[in-house]
């Protein structure tokens, strides 16, 4: 499975493109303004909350004779595990990392990419200061991506050590990303 996490980053960046670089060990990404995973406002999608992930979802069966009938899918009472969630490319704010606010374009991929998997386990999702849409343009015009992927990746750490912290609590997870979200949870 990591394998095809790699391929499906690759792919989305193109044949050539790398991921950007680890940060060096002594100085840690970001670590200092990251952030408040603390902060309902920092998460997307979070367990027990009215978000992105807690509306039912309509759902059409599969059935050997054809499509079966329409039923919300609704989030489970008491999952086994957890889902941790990193959305890809889609912020349109200007700069060239976003801002920490839930935009439509993250709401949208939320509950797209991510919603449905909250029938299975419990959601997280946190917002972080992705690569933005404009700075896809601005690296093919010479821009280095590393500081614009290491801010990022900062956030996305930061996030993950604290959902170890407060919220894991032992349960098995499983880590969903696409496209800058899944090299981030590669790296």
């Amino acid at each position: 499975m990591k394998r095809m996490l790699a391929i499906l980053a690759f792919t989305t960046l193109g044949a050539a493109a790398q991921p950007p670089a680890a940060p060096p060990a002594s100085a840690p990404p970001a670590a200092a303004s990251a952030p408040d995973y603390a902060q309902a406002e920092s998460w997307i999608c979070r367990p027990g909350r009215q978000d992105s992930c807690a509306m039912p979802l309509a759902t059409t069966a599969l059935e050997t004779s054809g499509y079966g009938a329409a039923e919300p899918s609704a989030p489970a009472a008491d999952p086994p595990i957890d889902c941790f969630y990193v959305y890809p490319t889609v912020s349109r704010d200007p700069a060239l990392n976003s801002d920490m606010d839930i935009g439509p374009e993250e709401q949208l991929a939320a509950v797209v990419q991510f919603a449905r998997f909250a029938s299975l386990c419990r959601p997280y999702a946190p917002l972080y200061r992705q690569a933005t849409v404009r700075s896809i343009g601005a690296m093919f015009m010479g821009q280095d991506p590393i500081p614009i992927f290491n801010l990022a990746y900062g956030d996305v750490i930061a996030a993950w050590r604290h959902y170890l912290a407060h919220d894991n609590r032992g349960r098995p997870f499983v880590l969903i990303g696409h496209s800058q979200g899944s090299i981030h949870l590669i790296k």
